[in-house]
């Protein structure tokens, strides 16, 4: 994936060509788009890269609002009062030698817990990935969410 930035009223026109590239957004008086492998972007433009690109992606709407859908999937399993538990939890008795009563149950939960959170964030960033390879996800559907383990 190649990501460009043209200038506002420079950006090229595609209408003329078979795929389009994913608009990131108007960014800095920049138009900035993902080109996904395989596509070659039009002259102008300059390429983006490094802590530049990072910059981008975290002003995009696009991407924003893939990290928004996340933090609501999260919320919806676990407020911030249980993850903050959950975190307590593991690291206090996580090197504990021997857990009591109903501690290792408590563990076993809050390691639970943060893989399931941990699994969507994952997911979010593959999602994120996806678009910007020109993949059209729809993020309010729970099957997008699902990770699809290899085999």
């Amino acid at each position: 994936m190649t990501i460009k930035a043209y200038k506002n009223g420079k950006a090229p026109r595609f209408d003329e060509i078979k795929h389009t590239p994913v608009h990131l957004g108007e960014i800095d008086g920049c138009h900035h788009y993902a080109f996904p492998k395989g596509m070659t972007p039009p002259k102008g433009g300059k390429t983006v890269k490094g802590d530049d690109l990072k910059e981008i992606l975290s002003q995009s709407p696009i991407i924003s609002n893939v990290k928004i859908k996340a933090a609501e999937r999260i919320l919806d399993i676990a407020p911030s009062w249980r993850q903050q538990n959950a975190l307590s939890d593991l690291v206090r008795l996580q090197n504990k030698s021997k857990p009591i009563g109903d501690e290792k149950e408590r563990l076993i939960e809050s390691e639970s817990l943060l893989a399931s959170i941990e699994a969507i964030r994952e997911r979010s960033n593959q999602i994120e990935t996806d678009i910007c390879n020109g993949i059209i996800i729809d993020l309010e559907v729970d099957a997008t969410w699902i990770i699809e383990k290899d085999d």
